[in-house]
């Protein structure tokens, strides 16, 4: 089976690290007023997201995870850096339609309206060979992957309906195995091609009416659940931990508009995508 060409990317640059471009301190990328929804936002590429946002002057962020510790130590975290930013945390599980709906309807009556969903959830796995993987570890991830971020989306949608004046934008952290077959990720890699495709369909559908969405691989990044793979740490010199959160930043602000419906990387080179902008306006797929 022929498999896409990864090792040269869209842009002629690319970042391990962040670049200028996307620092918060720019003012076209001001987070000022908006309130931003962050899924496993209190650790790893989550977390990186919500410190580039509150960077930005964010004045919301709501935090959900289902380790009520780690979402108590990323408040203390994030308010103590940037005091000005307010943060919500909300023990949660996405595959509990109930409690996301519980979460979205507390966040209304408390805040009133939410600009941004940031979806950065994924079960920890394991190393299987395919045929080896068993049946309850295909059901998490596909639960997790594909079933939870409907019921965001979903959520998203009945509670807060975007429109032509106030746009909504979700943004799904995805991973560059969606697109290529790596060898004992077949749960998390098909899990993440699916959620891709559905996402597709909900572009087509709602961005008339005001729904944006953004698909990501983060880069190459050493976390909690690498960790748990098994990949150990000085198998490679991992990306910034910053670069994804600010990538998010700049791909969630105006200038990355153009990029709704698609699917990017963080390492690209913004400022070439911009140059390139009508390149992505010609050509809708």
């Amino acid at each position: 089976m022929s498999q896409p060409n990864f090792t040269h990317a869209f842009t002629r640059k690319v970042h391990k690290a962040p670049t200028p471009a996307i620092s918060p301190d720019n003012p076209p990328l001001s987070a000022e007023g908006k309130t931003i929804l962050i899924t496993a936002g209190a650790t790893g590429i989550g977390l990186s997201v919500a410190t580039a946002f509150a960077a930005a002057h964010a004045s919301n962020l709501i935090l959900l995870s289902r380790r009520e510790s780690v979402l108590l130590a990323a408040t203390e975290e994030l308010k103590s850096a940037y005091p000005a930013t307010k943060v919500y945390t909300y023990p949660c599980d996405v595959t509990d339609q109930t409690r996301v709906q519980e979460v979205f309807k507390d966040v209304k009556s408390k805040i009133g309206d939410l600009d941004i969903v940031v979806s950065s959830h994924a079960p920890f796995q394991k190393p299987y060979p395919v045929v080896s993987t068993p049946t309850s570890v295909l059901v998490e991830n596909f639960n997790s992957t594909v079933l939870g971020n409907v019921n965001l989306i979903n959520t998203l949608l009945e509670t807060f309906p975007p429109s032509a004046e106030k746009e909504k934008i979700f943004i799904n952290i995805s991973s560059v195995a969606s697109h290529v077959q790596i060898p004992t990720m077949a749960a998390y890699a098909s899990a993440k091609a699916s959620i891709l495709a559905l996402l597709q369909h909900y572009h087509m559908e709602h961005a008339p009416s005001g729904l944006r969405i953004h698909s990501l691989h983060p880069g190459a990044h050493w976390t909690v659940a690498t960790k748990e793979y098994g990949v150990p740490e000085n198998m490679m010199q991992w990306d910034d931990r910053s670069l994804p959160g600010r990538f998010v930043l700049w791909l969630a602000s105006d200038k990355g508009k153009f990029l709704g419906g698609r699917f990017v990387h963080a390492n690209w080179d913004t400022e070439e995508l911009e140059q390139r902008k009508g390149e992505f306006e010609k050509d809708p797929e």
